[in-house]
């Protein structure tokens, strides 16, 4: 579809960066805007951009600073990097014919895409298509599964924006080497939470399919449920990659599924701590909350889960309702 026809069929999507410092400066006939300029001028031209024209193809040289960080933050609202390659990857198959499904407009969203993609590529290297996971619980009202591979990562966490179903399939790998990574489905409202014990820190998160971490006692499911997954995790010795099939292991044993590279050639070791907020750069501009309110609920949030949920079933107790 041609830009032009693309702009008049999405005009709130058609503005310029003055058009949008015209909506802050406060004032009622743009006195501002010379002085809201100059503040975005002044930021250095090699501010980021350059590890995008190394890892993706992406050439910002000659763009003002500016330009480069917006198109940083497209690339992570987008999906990141990963689904930049992977939109290139699939023009690289289906120029060769490789790819079987390659009207691009058939697709609903870039995560479907790149599924596709990955598996092509699996199929390309006669690796198994299949989900690979460790059913829990499966009853009328719940599916409970850890999952084993990729590929039952990504279908069981299909319409969440969890890290570990996202397009890099490198974290999924890294934190099924540190833990234990378990998904819970509502069969009848097809809600979705993702749980994550890291074994060496004995410390437990909650996920809803937002990506959200939030607090284990807020988690809207029947108490006996709760606790069969809880006492599940606990019992559970290993992390989720001593289950994986010799074919999983093969794929996660790559270098790049531990750390990460950045262009001046410094090797990162991964994964952070579980954020939920995939981020496969290390210098992209990211937003942080510096409130003070929300730093001491997160902390009242993990004391909650961990005394709570672990020390005191581990003495016999029963979870606090």
């Amino acid at each position: 579809m041609a830009l032009k026809k693309i702009k008049e069929q999405n005009k709130d999507y058609n503005i310029s960066i003055l058009d949008l410092l015209r909506i802050i400066d406060p004032s009622k006939t743009g006195k501002f805007m010379n002085l809201l300029l100059k503040e975005l001028k002044s930021i250095p031209d090699n501010e980021v951009g350059e590890e995008y024209q190394e890892n993706v193809g992406i050439y910002l040289d000659g763009m003002v600073g500016l330009n480069k960080i917006l198109i940083s933050y497209l690339v992570e609202l987008v999906g990141g990097v990963e689904t930049v390659r992977c939109m290139s990857k699939f023009l690289e198959l289906t120029e060769k014919r490789l790819i079987e499904k390659n009207d691009i407009q058939k697709y609903p969203n870039l995560v479907e895409l790149c599924d596709e993609v990955y598996k092509t590529e699996l199929k390309l290297k006669n690796k198994s298509v299949e989900p690979h996971q460790d059913v829990i619980i499966n009853d009328s009202n719940y599916l409970v599964l850890k999952p084993l591979n990729v590929i039952s990562s990504k279908k069981y966490g299909a319409s969440t924006k969890w890290c570990t179903s996202s397009v890099n399939p490198e974290t999924f790998y890294s934190y099924s080497k540190k833990g234990v990574l378990i998904y819970i489905i509502s069969r009848k409202k097809n809600t979705k939470w993702a749980v994550y014990y890291e074994l060496d820190k004995k410390e437990l998160s909650w996920w809803d399919s937002k990506d959200e971490r939030i607090d284990g006692l807020m988690v809207n499911l029947p108490k006996k449920l709760k606790n069969d997954i809880l006492n599940y995790i606990l019992n559970e010795k290993h992390p989720n990659n001593h289950y994986f099939n010799e074919e999983t292991k093969e794929l996660s044993n790559k270098p790049t599924n531990e750390m990460v590279i950045i262009p001046d050639g410094q090797v990162v070791n991964t994964p952070e701590p579980f954020t939920g907020i995939w981020r496969n750069q290390q210098n992209l501009p990211t937003w942080t909350s510096s409130s003070t309110d929300e730093r001491i609920d997160e902390l009242v949030n993990k004391t909650l889960e961990y005394h709570y949920t672990i020390s005191a079933l581990q003495e016999g107790g029963e979870e606090i309702s």
